[in-house]
């Protein structure tokens, strides 16, 4: 596809503040993930421990979703030079 204004570093920009996203995205639902199955572990069964059962079930869906747009998402991704400029861009923008 072919743009008129839309440049190369724009496209690079664009795709690795994505891919960034979604990795703090992931991160967050590791770690999310990880809290909500420790304390699960410590609870009595029933009250809290029915509550937290479902945030860390939809944790752990949303979680699969994350990984899948990641892998989605590789073959979009620039060779490393590019990503590294696009984050050098962006960094200096204050972007990411």
């Amino acid at each position: 596809m072919s743009y008129l204004i839309l440049t190369q570093d724009e496209k690079d920009d664009t795709i690795v503040a994505f891919m960034l996203s979604q990795e703090r995205d992931k991160h967050c639902h590791e770690i999310n993930l990880e809290r909500y199955t420790s304390m699960i572990k410590t609870l009595k069964v029933g009250g809290l421990k029915t509550k937290y059962t479902k945030p860390q079930s939809e944790t752990a869906s949303r979680l699969e979703e994350v990984n899948i747009i990641i892998s989605a998402t590789l073959s979009q991704m620039p060779k490393q030079a590019r990503i590294d400029a696009a984050v050098a861009r962006l960094t200096a923008l204050n972007r990411i």
